[in-house]
């Protein structure tokens, strides 16, 4: 029987004379439930539909060439239907009979099966991989294109075969939903290869518990909280304030910026209970081990050096590490520094003091509990008295502005729109000096205010409404009158809380921090402003895009930390300047979530280092002097991403 070469034809064929096209099908899986429901059906009906096959012969018998091995015909498309005929004794079923390259076998395989369903992610990652293989010049977008998906969508699957086998299995047995292993498993596929295995084994292995424990209803965070607790056990802390304790046997004594040098490419991720943390882990023994013994004798050079300083000032103040500090006293003590609140150093004279030292630098804590609460709530006491005398003086103001003035129909349509909370209505109103009664209570003190009081509380409601007045009582908005205290009681009482922590660290030997300077202070600000000029004004802050933002939120938390290790500065922010902090403070809360000046964002997913992306990532190319990046959950193309991240606006 001779077949054209290129016009195909139904033909019908024994299911003797064919089989799969060897390693063609990107379908592994058959559901043995449902081929016998097939079968069956194709046992009374036929088979309707015929299937695709490849002619290996179509010049005639072997055309005077070798012999055929195995059978002429092989399928293309249809490879259920054919098992079906063959398990219900068909002697013959319909095919289409056609001469294909490999390459357009495979696209017609995987296409019948994608417009089916029938494959699983996994066998749909290997189909979009072996066809790039196929075909060197084709690129992701161009597979998406045809079998009309998205490009991510393609990448996403593509980057699932980084997984090892163990974790492969979970997929296609449905025990692992593939934008889970893709969020919280794929990260950790770069680690070092030993604890890869293990990693996954023991990720696998609670993963099946959980499915036999709570079925279908086992959700995405006990994933990420499993990959986490593992990855935690078979890793090293890199800051030393993100110790795991329990787990993690010692502090690291280096600084962070060294495991920069380190190849092990252990991802960001969160570890949830274990700590607050977004920063990478070691997974390399070898050098976490080496850097810790580096850092050690350099240690304990230093600490010679200081003994011999105090060996003739007759004593000092006691130095301890932070892991050591926190077995010993737990975490109820908060250091002495204007950023973890004020206190009057006065009230500390003669107290224990005591250095506690990390990768971070030192801190400065007392020992006696009591002398500082006495610290604290003398400032304390201090703020609220200033606070309630203003905020009185403004309540006294708004009254005497709204006496005689008529509730109009603007103030009720503001309160419908606005709808201030309860919480707002009981501090208003207790500024203006009306009984609000206690929290909790707030509904009940309205009903019982007097019809005069209550209109005057509805019509400064409205008046502080209109005029963006009533946000102070939201989070992140403080009041204007709690701000200027608190700079007030800042510049009163930090310079006596940093004479006292530097003291106790020349007490201890310990090199102080350089102050800031007035210049320095400028430099901040200067920096701030040229982030801030560079910022479109006829662009609305939610469409900036990161590349604008970071400068802006590196350069705003400078300007607060130079403030918070010299609150005399506070004086400088005065006109421009305050309006300028107030302007760049917005668009930093709305911005990439950094915590240091040095943290970079991803132009894409604007993770940083210290928001790393949920389940983790790393950077896969990154401009720290511009503090933007592209990480490994938005590219895989290192190239592609250093193109991207040069023209980023």
């Amino acid at each position: 029987m001779k077949t054209a070469p290129d016009a195909p034809q139904v033909l019908y064929l024994s299911p003797a004379e064919m089989e799969p096209w060897p390693e063609l099908n990107p379908r592994r899986r058959f559901d043995e439930e449902k081929l016998t429901e097939l079968t069956e059906s194709v046992r009374q009906h036929g088979v309707l539909q015929p299937i695709v096959v490849h002619d290996r012969n179509p010049e005639g018998e072997h055309a005077g060439g070798p012999a055929l091995v195995g059978h002429r015909y092989w399928i293309v498309a249809g490879e259920t239907r054919w098992r079906a005929a063959t398990a219900a004794s068909l002697d013959q079923i319909p095919a289409v009979v056609r001469v294909f390259t490999e390459g357009e076998a495979l696209k017609i395989a995987l296409l019948e099966n994608l417009h089916r369903n029938a494959l699983s992610p996994i066998e749909e990652a290997r189909g979009f991989q072996r066809w790039l293989e196929l075909n060197p010049g084709v690129t992701q977008e161009a597979v998406a294109a045809e079998v009309n998906r998205s490009q991510a969508y393609v990448s996403n699957r593509l980057r699932l075969l980084r997984l090892p086998d163990v974790a492969l299995e979970l997929i296609e047995e449905g025990l692992l939903d593939p934008s889970a292993a893709r969020d919280y498993l794929v990260p950790f596929a770069q680690i070092p290869e030993e604890k890869r295995k293990k990693l996954f084994r023991a990720v696998a292995k609670r993963i099946r518990d959980l499915r036999e424990r709570w079925g279908d209803e086992v959700r995405t965070t006990q994933i990420r909280d499993a990959v986490a607790k593992e990855a935690v056990k078979l890793s090293h802390p890199v800051y030393a304030t993100e110790v795991v304790y329990g787990i993690d046997r010692e502090d690291p004594l280096f600084d962070p910026e060294l495991h920069q040098k380190c190849r092990c490419q252990g991802p960001r991720f969160n570890y949830l209970g274990y700590g607050p943390s977004n920063h990478a882990r070691c997974f390399d023994d070898a050098w976490w081990t080496a850097a810790q013994r580096e850092a050690r004798e350099a240690a304990e050079a230093r600490a010679k050096e200081a003994a011999a300083k105090l060996k003739d000032s007759g004593g000092g103040v006691r130095t301890m590490t932070y892991h050591a500090f926190v077995t010993e006293h737990g975490y109820s003590c908060t250091p002495i520094d204007t950023e973890r609140g004020l206190l009057d150093a006065e009230v500390l004279a003669g107290a224990e003091l005591v250095v506690v030292t990390g990768a971070s630098g030192p801190s400065v804590y007392c020992l006696d509990d009591a002398a500082e609460k006495r610290a604290r709530s003398v400032v304390t006491r201090e703020r609220n008295e200033m606070v309630a005398e203003r905020k009185a003086a403004r309540g006294r103001e708004d009254l005497a502005r709204v006496s005689g003035m008529a509730l109009e129909p603007w103030m009720l349509a503001e309160l419908l729109v606005s709808r201030p909370t309860t919480d707002t209505m009981m501090h208003v109103g207790r500024e203006l000096g009306f009984d609000m009664g206690k929290h909790g209570e707030i509904e009940a003190a309205i009903r019982r205010l007097p019809a005069d009081q209550l209109e005057a509380l509805y019509k400064v409601l409205a008046i502080r409404s209109k005029e963006k007045r009533l946000s102070f009582f939201a989070y992140g908005n403080p009041d204007p009158i709690e701000k200027e205290v608190d700079a007030i009681l800042r510049r009163k009482y930090g310079p006596g809380m940093k004479q006292l922590a530097r003291r106790a660290l020349e007490a201890a030997a310990i090199d102080a921090p350089p102050e800031e300077t007035p210049a320095e202070f400028a430099e901040a600000i200067a920096t701030l402003r040229a982030a801030m000029d560079r910022v479109p004004r006829d662009v609305p802050q939610a469409d900036l895009p990161i590349a604008v933002l970071i400068p802006v939120a590196r350069a705003y938390v400078r300007v607060e930390r130079v403030l918070g290790a010299a609150p005399e500065l506070e004086e400088q922010l005065a006109g421009d300047n305050e309006q300028l902090l107030e302007d760049a403070h917005s668009l930093a809360m709305g911005g990439p979530e950094i915590e240091d000046e040095t943290d970079c964002a991803c132009i894409h997913c604007g993770c940083t280092d210290s928001n790393a992306c949920d389940g983790g990532c790393s950077w896969l190319v990154v401009d720290r002097d511009r503090g933007l990046g592209v990480c490994t959950s938005c590219a895989e193309d290192e190239q592609a991403a250093a193109e991207a991240l040069a023209h980023a606006a």
